[in-house]
């Protein structure tokens, strides 16, 4: 159910650009499909995430708890920002509490890409200053890089210095070329990683050309499908400003 969420949180904030994308009606139609589902799926969230706060009452372990803290934080993400904000704290103060330097290093990872949907781009850097990219266990060192080249372009996207733009702009390429390093061509983040500097480089048609590809898989997910259709909007409004500027 969470990934019918965020496909619908992504094509409610790119209604433009997916029309564009959608000459055949088919996203429109997908479009459709999820607002007329979305008070099903509202009732249904809340129905889960009961089920699991439930579990709460039966834990016995801080091992449980920690697993459940993490049930919940993910379920509560793109949903309520707040919750999952509580519950990724939650989380790491009993991952230290554990002991364990891979639990910490996940709630450190959980609480940053919070903070990343709450808009606070400080903190979040903050946060991931506790953490070293040589010291970090190797599965998750690509979140490590992603949420850097995330929270950065972020920054960049926000700044009003043309000169602490440029710098944030370096920063995002870098951790995008650290984080491409870690990924395998079949994993279908290489393709976002690959078409998110094809973008950058403002070769539109060569990024659109392997998302739609991607998106016309009917192995790929729901999830998928909304992360694919949000870049694609990015890729299709990047074309339309070209060809703007071409124009004057």
């Amino acid at each position: 159910m969470r990934s019918t969420f965020v496909s619908l949180l992504f094509f409610l904030l790119l209604p433009g650009c997916l029309c564009a994308a959608a000459s055949n009606g088919a996203l429109l139609r997908k479009l459709d499909a999820t607002i007329a589902n979305k008070s099903l799926y509202e009732e249904n969230k809340q129905h889960l995430i009961g089920q699991i706060k439930e579990l709460l009452r039966y834990s016995s372990s801080p091992r449980q708890r920690y697993g459940i803290y993490g049930n919940l934080y993910r379920e509560y993400a793109k949903y309520d920002i707040d919750s999952s904000m509580h519950y990724a704290q939650m989380r790491l103060t009993l991952a230290r509490q554990m002991g364990s330097p891979r639990d910490i290093e996940e709630s450190l990872l959980d609480l940053s890409e919070t903070y990343i949907d709450a808009g606070m781009y400080t903190e979040t850097v903050e946060v991931m200053s506790r953490l070293q990219a040589s010291a970090l266990h190797g599965e998750h060192l690509p979140r490590y890089y992603h949420i850097y080249r995330t929270v950065f372009n972020a920054l960049a996207n926000n700044c009003a210095s043309n000169s602490k733009k440029s710098e944030y702009v370096e920063l995002v390429d870098r951790y995008r070329d650290s984080l491409k390093m870690c990924l395998t061509p079949d994993d279908i983040a290489y393709l976002y990683v690959v078409t998110d500097q094809l973008i950058a480089e403002r070769e539109y048609e060569a990024a659109l050309s392997m998302l739609l590809k991607k998106y016309a898989d009917p192995e790929v997910s729901v999830h998928e499908k909304a992360i694919l259709a949000y870049s694609l909007g990015i890729a299709y409004r990047g074309i339309g400003v070209w060809k703007m500027r071409s124009a004057t």
